[in-house]
């Protein structure tokens, strides 16, 4: 008995060239949406981790001037006695204790950037204090993130 070719194929197990391609397709489709959604949410995560940040460096701002009596010059005052003070009349560390206690480190934003912090003696407020955003310094003013 002689087959045909178009019999022998439609019982050969497996895939066409025109369904992988297709499948292929779908399953793009598919990843581009959820990666979407998933570098969204990690964006709006680094927002949120980084608004924490400054609110707990706020606060340790203003207990470092209700101890001190004067605001710090730099957020290292923070973590290390400025060379002016005693040990007593500083009272820190007030940032850092809980990690390594030997090298306590100002914490970064959610893009591993510095916070910008500025002394203002004298005006209402007396500082100042963000992050630069996701763009890092040379990000425009409404990117920025204030405490």
């Amino acid at each position: 008995m002689i087959v045909s070719t178009k019999q022998r194929r439609v019982n050969m197990p497996g895939f066409t060239f025109m369904e992988l391609v297709i499948a292929i397709m779908i399953l793009g489709i598919i990843v581009g949406i959820a990666g979407r959604a998933l570098f969204q949410y990690l964006g709006e995560a680094k927002v949120g981790a980084t608004q924490a940040s400054l609110r707990v460096i706020k606060q340790e701002v203003k207990h470092y001037f209700d101890k001190t009596h004067k605001y710090p010059d730099t957020l290292q005052d923070l973590v290390r006695k400025p060379a002016d003070m005693t040990a007593r009349e500083w009272g820190g560390p007030y940032l850092g204790e809980d990690e390594d206690e030997t090298n306590p480190q100002v914490p970064k934003d959610g893009w591993g950037e510095d916070f910008v912090y500025k002394a203002l003696p004298g005006n209402h407020p007396p500082f100042t204090l963000y992050s630069w955003g996701k763009s890092g310094p040379d990000s425009p003013e409404d990117e920025r993130i204030y405490a």
